[in-house]
């Protein structure tokens, strides 16, 4: 970190690749102690509201969540969700990922006030991208019905019955046979294009640092 001649993305660059690959080795404690240093040394060096920043958050939030660290994952996810919603609309997937993850911190935390506010928003979210887009209809149909399902069950720990089950009653989505072996294979272009568009970003990453 104080080689003269490395530049700040260059160092962000170093650091990012080791704390990556202690991530995909699914050793999460060590990844979210490079991730902590990342976020000291990008608040010093980048906006707020940097591609870095928000980066480092994220995979720093997601450690966390495997370590159910849910105290510590609170407020950066609320961090990263505050990035995410200046530059991004309310019913883009990356918001909406992280207000999931933010409600299901909650749950965890028995925060159910609050995770009951996120549940309504985010069904209303997917609500809205399912009307609108006519692409993957089938991956969006069921993120909608997972979110209900959702919110739903919230409702029921908390009682109110009635709520919940008119929810249930609204959830439009019984795949037959056919249908569900589609929604996997599309499930698993969408994992095998996540994981090759985060390889490649690595990869990129480790050619710039070069």
């Amino acid at each position: 970190e104080k080689h003269p001649k490395a530049t700040a993305y260059q160092i962000f660059c170093f650091m990012d690749n080791i704390a990556l690959e202690f991530y995909l080795a699914q050793k999460y404690s060590e990844a979210v102690l490079w991730r902590e240093r990342m976020l000291n040394f990008c608040q010093n060096n980048f906006m707020d509201d940097s591609p870095e920043v928000s980066r480092t958050l994220r995979f720093l939030n997601l450690a966390y969540i495997k370590l159910k660290a849910y105290d510590k994952a609170e407020p950066s996810l609320k961090a990263e969700l505050a990035i995410l919603e200046k530059k991004l609309t309310a019913s883009h997937r990356k918001v909406i990922e992280v207000k999931e993850n933010l409600a299901d911190t909650f749950h965890e935390m028995k925060k159910f006030d609050d995770e009951l506010r996120l549940r309504e928003q985010i069904v209303e979210l997917w609500r809205e991208n399912f009307a609108a887009n006519e692409a993957n209809k089938n991956f969006l149909n069921q993120e909608f019905a997972h979110a209900q399902e959702k919110l739903a069950s919230l409702l029921d720990l908390l009682g109110e019955k009635e709520r919940a089950k008119d929810i249930r009653s609204q959830i439009n989505y019984a795949p037959d046979e056919d249908d569900l072996e589609a929604l996997f294979e599309e499930f698993e272009n969408l994992d095998e294009s996540q994981r090759a568009k985060e390889m490649r970003d690595f990869e990129k990453i480790k050619q710039k640092c070069d």
